[in-house]
């Protein structure tokens, strides 16, 4: 099947630690679930001037995270966009320097903050949403006890489901039934750190 859906786009050092800010990952969060808007929309919606939210994109924009969008902008008015491909926190390969790894681990600890807040606000608004989609939405936990290679597997069979998905939903084509909806996939897989022995 063809799709216009663009190439992992892999944030190094600089991009991790752009986007490790706590402003920049609520606006890459925004953008994701809502779509392009401006930069004085998306402060009203976190609580920022325009100011602010408009530098934040453009130090965004500099690492490929967000885009310009000017076909949707009219006069004065500058649209942004996520970039419509997945984002990959740096190489997780062993040859990762140590400055990635630092950086990897403070972005992603900014994105785990946002992505909290994100789910807090979803449970507290559930009630608004239509019965259907209550019932199937879902916020699970599981502990599991596996080896790397089980680790490893349960990963990419997570990833290729989702991926399915991904490619179904290319930007460039519309979802033929209007009933459907953006929606929120989330899923971390890490090994618990033993207690240590007394």
């Amino acid at each position: 099947m063809a799709t216009n859906t663009p190439e992992p786009r892999v944030l190094r050092v600089e991009a991790l630690k752009a986007l490790a800010h706590p402003v920049r990952t609520r606006l890459l969060n925004e953008l994701a679930s809502h779509g392009p808007a401006t930069a004085t929309a998306l402060g009203a919606r976190i609580g920022e001037s325009s100011g602010s939210t408009s530098y934040h994109l453009r130090q965004l924009a500099k690492h490929g995270i967000v885009e310009e969008a000017p076909e949707l902008g009219s006069g004065r008015d500058r649209w942004w966009r996520r970039y419509a491909g997945p984002l990959e926190f740096g190489d997780h390969g062993t040859d990762q320097s140590r400055a990635e790894r630092t950086a990897t681990v403070l972005a992603s600890m900014s994105f785990q903050d946002t992505t909290a807040e994100f789910i807090r606000d979803a449970l507290a608004s559930s009630d608004d949403l239509p019965e259907a989609w209550r019932e199937v939405s879902d916020f699970s936990t599981a502990w599991l006890l596996m080896t790397p290679d089980e680790l490893a597997e349960l990963d990419r069979g997570i990833n290729d489901l989702i991926g399915r998905y991904l490619r179904a939903n290319d930007p460039a084509s519309r979802h033929p039934d209007p009933a459907a909806r953006r929606v929120f996939v989330n899923y971390n897989l890490f090994p618990v750190l033993d207690v240590p022995k007394e």
